[in-house]
């Protein structure tokens, strides 16, 4: 096997197993912490990880996106120089960003725990330091990404999931810590996977630029493509932690925690739309550069196929998430059994939007992508706003209906495209039915 198959091969492999360690290790915790703290300082962990989240997402601003193409191309072209350059730029803003942000965060702590309702200043000055633990921990994990050295983001993977739940089972069952040891394991988590990160950056990728001077590489892509990535990353932040404020503001912490373990089971419930997207991205790419017939026939199968997984993935949700909740979870978070619901009309739209963005990527829509999340968090935020006063079980509500709002927006830029739904081609079937169908089996590992 060539070393380029084994690449592609091993990274396939590497991803699917992160994602897998994650969720596996992700939801033992979840488990061990919904029992071990009441629901309201579940709700208060979960906001704090949310605060310094978004905070520490101004370390990185999206770059670390432009580390696996830009130091890619540099080192397969040679070019060690621009390799070390962009590498040490970028390693120098986001320590000097996380410096000033982690001064920012302790600074203004209460005002932060007070804007939100929330006590939690002094479990924000305690775990401030996460902000340049996850800055570091983002470095490593795509400067090793870039170098196509995929097993090592996998043992960092590994490292991070095991050592939170050691921390959880030690710091909150051990030694009785309650909602301070949660936080402490959290951050803690991420100093041992940067650590394995550091050791595998030194001794897979250093060497092969050490020596080398830098060039002021960094600072000329940051110019020409940095605005729109910085722009993209603070809209994507916005929307994963906004509601969860609102909630903590409007509602309670309490509401975060039952929002929070709903839309934890939202995600178990997406992952076979999930892995059938990651197939669509190639293939849709590879029958657009062969003619945009058949790409707009892939596109209708794709929605096809997706629709259906999602009608018998929400039908299981609605039909079982009771049981589920109560027998995964504890009796207190059936309290939250409206929140699912809702969440079902969302995984039907997961199931329609799988074809969307593969769709899109494949024809450089990314300024449509952005336009479309600007879109999501306007009416995000202007609906929890709205409902949430009202009743706060409506949260899910508002989380949904952005959704939608942001799809009929991609089918609108899809029409001017030239990419329509056509009944005929979802409901006859052909050669492309077979193709599509062998992607999902592969992608479910049927």
């Amino acid at each position: 096997m060539s070393s380029t198959i084994r690449k592609v091969f091993e990274g396939g492999f590497s991803v699917s197993a992160g994602q897998a360690v994650d969720m596996f290790f992700g939801l033992i915790v979840t488990l061990l912490l919904v029992r071990l703290l009441n629901v309201t300082e579940y709700g208060t962990y979960i906001l704090v990880i949310s605060v310094l989240t978004f905070a520490g997402g101004f370390a990185d601003l999206g770059i670390s996106g432009l580390v696996s193409s830009r130091v890619a191309g540099y080192a397969g072209a040679g070019k060690a120089g621009k390799v070390k350059g962009f590498l040490s730029g970028y390693a120098k803003f986001a320590f000097g960003a996380s410096l000033a942000i982690m001064a920012v965060v302790f600074v203004a702590a209460d005002w932060i725990a007070a804007a939100l309702a929330a006590d939690i200043a002094s479990l924000l000055r305690l775990a401030v330091g996460l902000v340049m633990l996850q800055a570091a921990h983002t470095f490593f994990t795509y400067a090793l990404f870039a170098y196509t050295e995929f097993m090592g983001t996998l043992k960092m993977t590994i490292a991070l999931e095991a050592s939170r739940l050691a921390f959880v089972v030690a710091f909150v069952w051990g030694l009785g810590l309650g909602l301070q040891g949660a936080v402490v394991a959290y951050v803690l988590s991420f100093a041992v996977s940067l650590s394995v990160g550091a050791l595998l950056f030194l001794k897979k990728v250093y060497g092969n630029i050490k020596g080398v001077e830098p060039e002021k590489v960094f600072g000329k892509v940051m110019r020409k493509e940095g605005g729109f990535v910085a722009a993209s990353s603070i809209t994507k932040l916005v929307r994963a932690n906004a509601i969860v404020w609102i909630i903590a503001a409007l509602a309670g912490t309490a509401y975060v925690a039952y929002y929070s373990v709903a839309i934890t089971v939202l995600g178990a419930f997406l992952i076979p739309l999930t892995a059938f997207e990651s197939t669509l991205y190639p293939l849709i790419a590879r029958s657009m550069s062969q003619g945009i017939g058949g790409a707009r026939i892939i596109y209708n199968k794709a929605i096809k196929y997706g629709f259906l997984m999602s009608l018998v993935l929400a039908a299981i949700m609605l039909a079982f998430i009771g049981d589920i909740v109560k027998l995964v979870f504890t009796p207190d978070y059936a309290f939250s059994l409206f929140f699912y619901r809702v969440l079902a009309v969302s995984v039907i739209v997961s199931g329609l939007w799988v074809s969307i963005r593969p769709l899109l990527y494949a024809k450089g829509k990314q300024k449509e992508v952005f336009v479309s999340n600007i879109i999501i968090v306007g009416v995000l935020l202007l609906l929890s706003f709205a409902l949430l006063p009202i009743e706060p079980k409506l949260a899910t509500t508002a989380y949904v209906a952005s959704s939608v709002v942001g799809f009929l927006y991609y089918m609108h830029v899809l029409r001017k495209m030239g990419f329509s739904i056509s009944l005929k081609h979802i409901l006859e079937t052909d050669k492309y039915d077979r193709l599509v169908l062998a992607k999902i089996r592969s992608a479910l590992h049927l």
